[in-house]
Order: structure tokens, then sequence, then C-alpha cells
């Protein structure tokens, strides 16, 4: 909006530079966007359309500078003629307030004020004919849409407020043509819309240099269904900027004795009556707030006085009430105020004319309750640390995806949670998996010359249950290329399977759970037949790992085989970080054993069958060879098997030591059909 300081003070008596005003209003959340001369352009915040006016201006500069504010004069205008317009409001909740009045027999030869034309010159507005004119500048200096009609272009005298026919057209003032529907308000007569409400008037109903007589229209539309009927339409006009903010409820008949003012003293006329349509029910009402001088201090951080706080919300428009408390008030918030709604909305007022500057500037006093976490509990700060040592870097990817993408990773997931404003359509569902926004991490790094990618992320995956929708935290990880980076020191060698296993085993390594912890093969879709398994905490699924489906890798267009995991957070973290506990002061025993075994047998399962067997004396495990091949029977493998034994408390003897792996061998021998080698 672009006024001038002589525009302002025709309302106002001050003396104040451009500069100190544009710094005044910068200080009640006004921006001021550029001053030329004596003329600035500010920028009104959504919720301050009392600022949409000049007047409003005035009222908030006269607040900041304890001056007197008043409104200018208008007077009642008394009807010449009987004539009025005949109405009707099919929609009183979107227009709850319809004002109007016919003024007929004016020369719209006339010639505009000189002052009224650099006033809308400044506003950007052009210049069309005195009433137009003069409608433009009173919502100009009240912030208050208006509109003229021709009478004689409107049937039968009657105007009806109401939705638009389906498919139903207008042709607008700047000829262009618009196609309606029902969710559009418009002004009618019983043949034809007329205008749409609130937003543009028609072509044909318009003012021309030929109109003797019109209908002047003032009225209240509903701002939610004024911004809704912009949007449909791709419409954006200064009446409907003004309306979608919510103007004040209450000046409609004030405003329209405003302009027949002034177009009585510009083009002549004979006046008739007021006429008006009201649902009072639907009209916004005034919002009543306690206010406690406590919590200004509290918020401001010093004390303003009990007068100073009066004069201030009353210089606003505001009505101040004693409340039930000493130092307490309750105040009344004026019908043009939509953006006061609670204690802090005064309190910010209060503040902004008070003035920052009159605020001493201080550090802050306050108390803060430490709380700490017990040191054996597993963190997200634990795996995060763990993760970035082994060389993954952090990502964070949109909750929401591709549903193509998603259906290549789960064809058989129905997706009924459907985003219904998404950023694109390409972000239209909700993830059941944080693995597709990894690849496409890697993808997009890829294509950008990179070859060696690790990539982790902490996040939540949405699933349905129950036609309820249920949110999981979940890591999930993707690596592609060499497992170290080019040097002399290491020969190159592409990420394979057990690097990334190895890489889930530490993430459960934190909470102690390696024990616990199984791979089992599985089959997954979008991973690789011969390289997938589920992860599993004892007998609980928790998650999967796996190489990406060469399928899907080609698809995608990535370059390199990706490995991916992914399990859930809360089972990383059930387990409890290492405590220490004492060394043996007892020797160890190792022993080796070499079996021969189906190849298809999973050396976890030979593992926890040792495990199992060797009971709490057993320190270590290790499975240092496999091997098949010349020398070996077709169809079988050999492992080779260290198995380190210790006591806490005494030297182990060979009875003990040789019972333990004659047990040992002989659960292989009937649980696996194992031989030893």
């Amino acid at each position: 909006m672009k006024f001038s300081l002589q525009w302002l003070r025709k309302y106002l008596d001050f003396n104040v530079t451009p500069e100190q005003l544009a710094q005044q209003l910068t200080n009640i959340g006004l921006e001021v966007e550029g001053i030329a001369g004596d003329e600035l352009e500010i920028s009104v915040p959504p919720n301050r359309a009392d600022c949409l006016g000049i007047i409003g201006i005035a009222r908030k500069t006269a607040a900041v500078n304890g001056l007197h504010f008043a409104y200018p004069e208008v007077a009642t205008i008394v009807a010449k003629v009987d004539d009025k317009i005949r109405l009707e409001v099919k929609n009183p909740t979107a227009c709850p307030r319809y004002c109007s009045r016919i003024i007929k027999g004016i020369n719209n030869h006339a010639i505009t004020p000189a002052w009224i034309q650099d006033c809308l010159r400044i506003a950007g507005i052009n210049v069309i004919s005195p009433v137009v004119d003069i409608t433009n500048f009173v919502m100009l200096e009240w912030g208050q849409p208006l509109h003229a009609f021709d009478l004689n272009h409107i049937h039968d005298h009657t105007i009806v407020v109401r939705n638009a026919n389906k498919a139903e057209t207008l042709t607008l003032l700047d000829e262009e043509q618009v196609e309606l529907d029902p969710e559009i308000l418009v002004i009618a007569d019983p043949k034809q819309a007329l205008a749409v409400a609130g937003i543009k008037g028609g072509l044909n109903s318009g003012i021309n240099a030929d109109t003797k007589d019109i209908v002047l229209e003032c009225a209240y539309f509903d701002p939610i269904k004024i911004r809704l009927a912009a949007r449909r339409l791709g419409l954006q006009t200064d009446s409907s900027y003004r309306f979608e903010r919510a103007i004040d409820p209450g000046m409609q008949v004030k405003v329209l004795e405003r302009v027949t003012q002034l177009l009585l003293e510009v083009v002549g006329g004979n006046v008739g009556p007021i006429i008006g349509a009201e649902s009072l029910q639907y009209l916004p009402e005034s919002v009543k707030i306690p206010l406690r001088l406590s919590r200004i201090k509290r918020v401001a951080g010093i004390e303003i006085s009990v007068d100073k706080v009066t004069e201030i919300l009353k210089n606003l428009g505001m009505v101040v009430e004693a409340g039930a408390l000493p130092d307490d008030f309750i105040i009344t918030v004026p019908e043009f105020r939509t953006d006061m709604q609670r204690e802090i909305d005064l309190i910010e007022e209060v503040v902004r004319i008070y003035g920052y500057d009159n605020i001493p500037a201080q550090l802050p006093i306050g108390t803060l309750a430490f709380t700490a976490q017990p040191e054996e509990l597993v963190t997200e700060n634990h795996i995060v640390e763990c993760l970035i040592n082994r060389g993954y870097n952090e990502a964070i990817t949109y909750s929401f995806i591709d549903p193509e993408l998603s259906k290549l990773f789960f064809p058989a997931v129905e997706h009924t949670r459907l985003v219904a404003n998404p950023i694109s359509v390409d972000m239209s569902v909700m993830r059941p998996s944080l693995l597709p926004g990894l690849v496409n991490a890697v993808l997009y790094n890829q294509n950008r010359q990179q070859d060696r990618l690790r990539f982790f992320e902490i996040g939540l995956r949405f699933t349905e249950f129950d036609n309820n929708l249920e949110q999981v935290k979940t890591i999930a990880g993707a690596c592609s290329g060499n497992v170290y980076p080019e040097g002399w020191a290491n020969a190159p060698r592409a990420i394979d399977l057990y690097d990334i296993k190895e890489d889930v085993m530490a993430l459960f390594a934190l909470g102690h759970n390696t024990n616990l912890l199984n791979f089992r093969v599985e089959t997954d879709v979008a991973l690789h037949p011969g390289q997938c398994a589920g992860i599993y905490l004892g007998n609980a699924r928790v998650g999967k790992i796996g190489l990406l489906h060469p399928a899907l890798q080609q698809r995608l267009g990535l370059n390199t085989p990706v490995y991916l995991f992914e399990v859930d957070f809360v089972t990383v973290i059930s387990g409890k970080v290492a405590n220490f506990s004492a060394f043996s002061k007892y020797p160890a025993v190792r022993r080796d054993i070499a079996i021969l075994v189906a190849k298809e047998v999973a050396s976890a399962n030979i593992v926890q069958a040792i495990q199992q067997t060797a009971g709490k004396l057993l320190q270590n495990l290790v499975i240092f060879d496999v091997y098949q091949g010349k020398g070996i029977e077709p169809g079988f493998k050999s492992m080779a098997l260290g198995i380190t034994l210790q006591d806490l408390t005494s030297t182990l003897t060979d009875a003990t030591v040789n019972d333990i792996f004659e047990r040992v061998v002989s659960i292989l021998e009937k649980d696996f059909n194992a031989k030893l080698r």
C-alpha cells in the first residue's frame, strides 16, 4: 500500500519526517518497502486488515505518538427520493451484511477532484471516472471495498446475493469471461450474475459515461469464501485483497455515507435511503480478553504503569474495564482488530506502542533443571556416532515419496494414505520405508560423479494397521562403491553384503545384543533373491538387509550395486551399554575344529548351537576358514572354527575342556549331520 504524508495529515495533526514515520511503522509490525519524497510504500501482514486503509494507519500513528485520533466527520445524508433496490440474500453465512443505496441523476462527465486523483496515482490506481474514482478512494481511505452498478442495467431493480449456478459465466469489467461454479458467491439480478462478490464487477452492469442512476454496494463478506473464490478464478484485486483479510464488519453504513457525501459534491444527484440485510449471528463479535499486569512484566521484562497501559489500549480503540483482581483488566477488542485473540496479542501491542527502545537490554535470568540420563542406556547419539565412525553420512529425506517408486519397493502395499495437498505428484504418499528415499539420495549423488557413498537416516516410516496409521521410528542405510577411499595403501574392493552386515552388527553391539542377533535367508521383491536376509533379535523380526535387485537397479538408472539395511529403532536401543567386568586371572584355552557340513547349512545356526552348548565358559567363537572345492565332496563345505574357553574363578582342567568339546561335536553331528575333518 502506498500513501503520502500529506494525505495522512488530513486525518492527523502531527509533524514527523518520512524516515521517522517509517521507523515507527516498522516498530509496530508494518514493513516499509520504500520511501520516495513524502511517499511511503508499506507491506501489511495478512492479519492486519485494520491497516489496509489510511485511517487505520493514522489511528496507529496516533497511538505511537500519543496523539488524539478521531474519525473524519461523516454526516448522515437525508434521502431525497424513495427509490430503493429490492434485496435478497440467499447465502447469509457468506454475506452477513449487505448495504445499498440508489443515487439518481448523477453527472458522470464531471471531473474527479485533483486531490483524489493524486491519492489514486500514489496508490497505483488508474483514474477512470468520478464514480469509480471516488469508490476507489474511499476504499483506500477506510479499507472497505465498495462497488457501483448502473441501476438501469439491473433487471427489476432487484439484487440477489447467491452462489453461482453450475457452469454460469460472467464477463468482467476488463472483458475477461470467467466460468463460475456453485462455490463462488455472486451479486446477481433475477436473470444473470452482475459481479463476483468481493472480487470484481461485471461489464454489463458497470458504470460508463452514459450512466445516470447508480446503485452503491457496501458489504461484509466471509473472508474464507472470498479467498477460495479468488484462487479458483485466479483473480487478485484490491477488493479481494482486503476482504480476504477480514475487514471491519461494523463500518458499512458509515462508509456508505462517506462515499455518498463525496459523490454528491462531485457528480450531484438525488439520494435514496440506505437499505440493508444482515444476519448478526454470522458476523464476528467483539472479543473480551483478560489482561494481567504481572504477565506484561514477565513477558516484557519491565514494569509498565497501569495508567500507561490504559492509555495505550484506549488510544488503540479498546475498551478497558477493571478485572476481578487488582491490576487486572478485561479488554474489549474493537471489531476491526481481528488479529487480537489472546492475552499475548494484547501484550505484544502494548510493548510495540510503548517502544522497544524504552525497554532496557538485560540478560535473562532463569533456572534450568538438568536431568542426567542413565549412562547404560543406548541413545540416538550413540547410533549416530557409531554409523558416522563407520564412514556413513547422515541424510534427511522427505516423509512423502512418489507412489510409483513406492510400488517398485512394495507392490503389495495399498497406499490409502494419500497426502491431501502434496508439494508435487511425486511426493503424494507417506513412505512405508526409508529405503526409497535413501536410494534416491544415492542416485542423486551418482549422477554428480560421486561413486563411493554411504548414507544412513533415522526417521519415521508409516504403515496401515486396522485402518489406523502407525508410525515406526526406523534406522536405514544405503551403501555403494568401494569399501575404502582410493589410495596406495588399500587395494580397491567393492562393498559386499558382509560389509553392511558388519555395520548392522555394530549397531546391535551398542546394546550388547549381538548374542541374540541372527540373520535368516528371506526373499524380498526389491532385493536380490540370493543376497537378502531378515534381521532377527531372538525370534522377533526387526528388519532386513540385502542387495538392491539388479532389475530395480537398472530401472532406476543406478551405476553400481546398492546394499541396504533397515531396522526398527527401538530394538537397537533396547539393550544396555556394555559394563566393565574384571579380567580373568586364569589362562584361556583355545581349540580349533574343522567340520564338513552341507553347503546350505547356515553358519549362524552352527554358531548359535555352539554358544548354547558351551555355555558361560565360552569367551570367543570365530569362523576363520570356509572352503569349497578340490578335496571336498560336491554339495558340502568345510568350516574351521576357533573356540576359546575361560573360567573367571579357576583354571580349566583338561577334563572340563574335553567334556565341552565332546558335547559340541555331538550336537553338531546330531543337528547338522556334521563330520569332523
